[in-house]
């Protein structure tokens, strides 16, 4: 029996890649989820219900199904030309399978598919694996094609066709009750075990509805969610809905060494890249952070600098004044680096193609060395190409030395198949209170209660921690 394992921690897949005796796979497991509702990320049960696709071995002649130079995964954790939040990109992969049989003519196309990638191990003669994602097939057009090309989208499809509907706010809802709502009881989603624990989610609790989501899906909520969070709204390898700010790889994937894997002096370094494009400025930190809301006609500002990051009419900020005012300094320490939860730095436009695993995702933050240069590379964007032996990995990120104020036209809009929705700037720019207002409470927690003239609670606050904000 073959043995498979998905500890990544402690383990650099570059190094098995070397390996003189390096072996890797390809697996696609294929399943209704219809009919078995199972844990998309558990390794062992896709293994026990998925119907594996014949996978295609590298060190072998197997009859594999997929074609050599067969699959391509592209991931966008930030679309825009700078650094944004507020995003929910939809990760896609192109499979090509040999249909020389013809069984894809009458294969079911409804159904959801899961990736692994898999390295040989022999000091301990087991596979180590890496998942490739969760995705949802669009039907080909042809499927009696000794070739058949198949496109699949990550749930970010899923929840960009269904209409929202808030939950009931009677006995008063926070945010994390809220991203619940959005992603739970959908087969193939699965949410983020903890997330009343993340740090930057501000626990603002609502008694009423903040905003009008007619028409509105739940991926176009979730992605203002994930803006009130300083983040991008974005679903891991493994099927999991996560709020996240840039983070350092190197802490989820090589755990004993602060050092990622990418060089570029040739063999000498673990992964080799054969082309790389540095840029020749420094994109700096966001400095200041103003939120403009429509419907309050309120402006809210934090920082002090001259390189602005702006949110436009993000209606969860529709809430009193002193609330959405610590709200908006919880989104600038994420933002701006400071926040425990983010470590977005300053950095250096680069793209580059290696060789390497395609353990990295999207939203991670990796260390680029040449000619002993260290270069912090925060992954804008990324894609993934099978070889059939190895993975060239391309990823990039851009900015500009400043950043320009957004109108609506440069508005964001995620994916194509969504609908734009036009955006209010808020008007007028009201009143920023620099202090608790007098009809509101704080402990030594942080916990703010705000009453309202009838001296009943309305509404509490968790204050986010991060360097130089409230404490």
């Amino acid at each position: 029996m073959v043995h498979f394992t998905n500890s990544l921690h402690g383990l650099r897949f570059h190094e098995l890649m070397r390996d003189s005796g390096y072996k890797s796979q390809i697996r696609i497991y294929s399943i209704d989820l219809t009919q078995n509702p199972i844990d998309v990320s558990n390794q062992s049960e896709v293994e026990q219900y998925g119907t594996l696709l014949k996978y295609k071995a590298f060190d072998t002649s197997s009859n594999g199904r997929i074609a050599q130079n067969g699959i391509q995964i592209d991931n966008y954790y930030n679309k825009d030309e700078q650094y944004s939040i507020g995003n929910a990109n939809m990760c896609s992969v192109i499979v090509s399978f040999i249909n020389d049989d013809g069984y894809f003519s009458t294969y079911d196309w409804e159904q959801t598919v899961i990736i692994y990638w898999d390295v040989w191990d022999p000091l301990n003669s087991i596979w180590i694996t890496c998942p490739l994602g969760v995705y949802w097939w669009e039907r080909p057009t042809k499927t009696s094609a000794v070739v058949v090309n198949a496109r699949a989208n990550d749930g970010m499809y899923l929840l960009g066709q269904m209409d929202y509907v808030w939950p009931d706010f009677s006995s008063g809802l926070n945010l994390a009750a809220v991203y619940t709502n959005i992603v739970s009881n959908i087969a193939g989603i699965i949410p983020y075990a903890t997330p009343s624990d993340w740090a930057n989610m501000i626990l603002t609790t609502y008694y009423a509805e903040p905003f009008d989501v007619t028409n509105m899906t739940r991926r176009e909520v979730l992605a203002k969610l994930a803006e009130i969070a300083g983040a991008n709204a974005f679903i891991s390898r493994s099927g999991v809905v996560m709020l996240k700010p840039f983070t350092d790889a190197s802490w989820r994937l090589s755990p004993q060494s602060p050092i990622e894997y990418y060089e570029i002096d040739g063999d000498s370094g673990p992964t080799p890249i054969i082309d790389i494009n540095i840029g020749e400025y420094t994109v700096p930190l966001i400095d200041k952070f103003i939120a403009q809301v429509g419907q309050t006609g309120d402006t809210w500002v934090s920082g002090s600098g001259s390189n602005i990051m702006y949110s436009i009419n993000n209606g969860f900020l529709n809430i009193p004044g002193g609330s959405a005012r610590y709200t908006v300094d919880g989104m600038f320490g994420v933002v701006s680096g400071q926040h425990s939860t983010s470590d977005m730095v300053a950095y250096v436009p680069i793209s580059l193609k290696a060789y390497a695993d395609p353990s990295v995702e999207g939203g991670d933050v990796i260390r680029v060395i040449r000619n002993s240069t260290t270069y912090l590379m925060p992954v804008f964007q990324q894609t993934l190409k099978w070889n059939g032996a190895e993975w060239l990995v391309e990823m990039s990120n851009s900015g500009t030395q400043k950043r320009t104020i957004p109108s609506e036209a440069s508005r964001k809009n995620y994916v194509t198949e969504d609908r734009i929705s036009t955006l209010e700037r808020g008007g007028g720019g009201g009143a920023d209170p620099a202090t608790v207002p007098a009809s509101a409470s704080i402990d030594s927690s942080g916990l703010i209660t705000f009453d309202n003239s009838g001296g009943t609670a309305l509404f509490t606050l968790q204050l986010p921690i991060y360097n130089g904000g409230v404490s």
